[in-house]
C-alpha cells in the first residue's frame, strides 16, 4: 500500500487528486487536509514519516508550502515532498529546496502525467524497488 498525504486549501483539487489516485492506483491511500495547520494536530511525527510522499500546495492561508516543508524538515521528516502551485517555480522563493514541482495551470492530463512520473520516481526508484519495471510506467493516462 502506498500512503500519500495531500495538503491543499482547494477542496476541488484535493478531490481531483484523490479520484485520480483511486482510479489509476489500486493500492494507494490518500489522506487529505485542507488546512495546513492541521498537519501537527492530526498527525504525529511518526505518522508524517510514514507517508511515502507528501503533496502540498504553495499558497494557502495560515501556512504556505515553504512553511510546511520547513516544519517537516525541522522535525527530521525526510518524506519526499511534491509542491503544487499555479505560480511558476521560478517566481517562488523555494525553488532550490524543491525536487518535485507540479504547475497547477497545466491542462489536467499533463498534470496527471507529471504527477505519475514523480510518484514512479519517488515510490519505485528512490526506494530502490526491484519489482518496478522502469520501461513500463505504473499507469498510462
Amino acid at each position: 500500500m502506498v500512503n500519500l498525504l495531500h495538503i491543499d486549501d482547494d477542496i476541488e483539487f484535493l478531490y481531483l487528486i484523490k479520484i485520480f489516485a483511486q482510479k489509476f492506483y489500486k493500492s494507494f491511500k490518500i489522506s487529505s487536509i485542507c488546512d495546513p495547520r492541521e498537519i501537527n494536530s492530526k498527525y504525529s511525527i511518526d505518522d508524517l514519516s510514514g507517508f511515502d510522499a507528501i503533496i502540498s500546495d504553495y499558497k494557502m492561508p495560515y501556512l504556505n508550502g515553504k512553511e510546511v516543508l520547513s516544519y517537516l524538515r525541522n522535525n527530521y521528516i525526510n518524506t519526499p515532498f511534491i509542491l503544487c502551485s499555479s505560480t511558476s517555480i521560478e517566481s517562488l522563493d523555494i525553488k532550490n529546496e524543491i525536487k518535485y514541482f507540479l504547475h497547477k495551470t497545466k491542462n489536467i492530463n499533463s498534470l496527471f502525467i507529471e504527477l505519475n512520473d514523480y510518484l514512479n520516481k519517488i515510490i519505485f526508484e528512490e526506494n530502490n524497488d526491484p519489482t518496478h519495471d522502469t520501461k513500463n510506467p505504473t499507469i498510462i493516462i
